[in-house]
């Protein structure tokens, strides 16, 4: 009996170590980065002269000192351990071949849905001063001298060339601008609201994060992204504005949700550029069919009370706001179902050619566990009180706690004949 599980155990082990050193790759996958842009301008000249002209000469922003409108609005948002482990065994063997042996279609399709869609938050470490360039004497949400001018952000991945230079790729880049047209302009001096709009986009979908758990230590289980087998890639962008100030009545409000800009961008194959890149300019792009989207607004970031302008002359001022920019960045994409299916008589049928060697390679980044685990619950505590077996099982178990159900993965697509089409 003895022998017949050592033999059992080396045959697994002699299959599996040649599979676990053809997974180890020298290559490893660059490092992503994230940079949160937020655009400042000391120019704001020909905005105030804006201001002036369309706030004319009945419209007074000094009745507006202790948030009335913006607060309102806030308010409204184990001899027989040996033949128990060998049952054990053989019993765990019948039922992972039975598992091995089983239609993979419907699981590999739940994983491709749950990898076409990938989310990152990133949250701004630091306060920015300073939304205002100076203070006012005309109330809380005066926009006179404001210095924001936008936001965006930029990702890409680092990676080291043959020389050990670092070189950088892009993946995506957003530019977004306040709206200082006449409807800008008439958004702030109305509704204490600014709007934004896109002004650059550069999206690369050959780097993106999409299929998102593509990116292994393993570059080989790497499913790259691909317009014949994915279909209607987004890629968004959340941006949430948060504030912080006193009142008149010295309340402190604290990281009050001012407003969320959403900008969505329809990445058509057709319409990348000789780089296999998206790009979008508001200048020269409003008609050539490209779908970037800008919904949301945001009110003007308070300026907090501060009782004097020059701590001498007892004079109602406000300071010059303080905010943060805080955004979520998504991608999503659908199975393009035309690509994995082909016609049998007349009815369309899935192609195994087709999904079964992405689902070869999850299977080796995201392995099966429940074998392995049952197998070291089950089976291995069944040898604890005979030490001759236990030397035997140890370094086995020790592969298996590394290698976990990669091995027994790899080593089911060998054995195991495919299933008859």
């Amino acid at each position: 009996m003895r022998h017949c599980i050592i033999l059992l155990i080396l045959i697994i082990f002699q299959t599996a170590i040649p599979i676990a050193a053809q997974s180890k790759s020298p290559l490893m996958e660059g490092r992503r980065h994230y940079d949160i842009i937020v655009s400042q301008t000391n120019d704001t000249l020909t905005l105030n002269r804006s201001l002036r002209a369309m706030r004319g000469n009945t419209a007074k922003l000094s009745g507006r000192g202790i948030l009335t409108d913006i607060l309102s609005g806030y308010m409204s948002l184990g001899t027989s351990s040996l033949l128990s482990a060998s049952q054990n065994l053989i019993g765990m063997g019948v039922g992972y071949i039975r598992e091995a042996v089983r239609d993979k279609r419907p699981d590999w399709e739940k994983a491709a849905l749950e990898e076409s869609v990938f989310v990152k938050t990133l949250p701004m470490q630091t306060e920015i001063l300073d939304f205002y360039g100076s203070p006012s004497s005309l109330g809380a949400l005066d926009p006179s001298d404001m210095k924001f001018s936008g936001f965006g952000c930029r990702q890409y991945i680092t990676t080291k060339n043959e020389s050990g230079n670092q070189e950088e790729h892009e993946v995506f880049y957003i530019s977004c601008r306040v709206r200082t047209d006449e409807h800008g302009i008439a958004r702030m001096l109305n509704h204490s609201k600014f709007e934004v709009t896109v002004d650059e986009l550069r999206f690369n979908p050959w780097l993106c994060n999409l299929p998102n758990d593509s990116v292994a230590p393993d570059p080989a289980t790497r499913i790259p992204f691909s317009f014949e087998r994915r279909k209607d890639l987004t890629f968004s962008i959340a941006a949430t504005i948060k504030s912080s100030w006193v009142n008149e009545a010295i309340q402190v409000m604290r990281d009050v949700v001012l407003g969320e800009f959403l900008i969505q961008a329809k990445i058509d194959p057709s319409q990348l550029d000789k780089d296999g890149v998206f790009r979008f300019k508001a200048d020269s792009d409003t008609d050539t069919g490209k779908i970037v989207t800008v919904r949301g607004d945001s009110f003007l970031v308070p300026r907090s009370y501060v009782g004097t302008a020059d701590m001498s002359i007892p004079q109602d001022s406000w300071g010059t706001g303080q905010y943060t920019v805080e955004m979520r960045i998504a991608e999503s994409c659908r199975i393009n179902e035309e690509y994995y299916t082909r016609e049998k008589g007349e009815t369309r049928v899935w192609d195994k050619k087709r999904w079964n060697p992405e689902w070869k390679l999850m299977c080796r980044r995201q392995p099966r566990s429940p074998f392995w685990q049952q197998f070291k619950d089950q089976v291995i505590p069944s040898f604890a009180d005979d030490k001759w077996v236990t030397t035997i099982i140890e370094p086995f178990t020790s592969v298996l706690t590394k290698h976990g159900s990669q091995l027994i993965n790899a080593a089911a697509d060998h054995l195991i004949p495919p299933l008859p089409k």
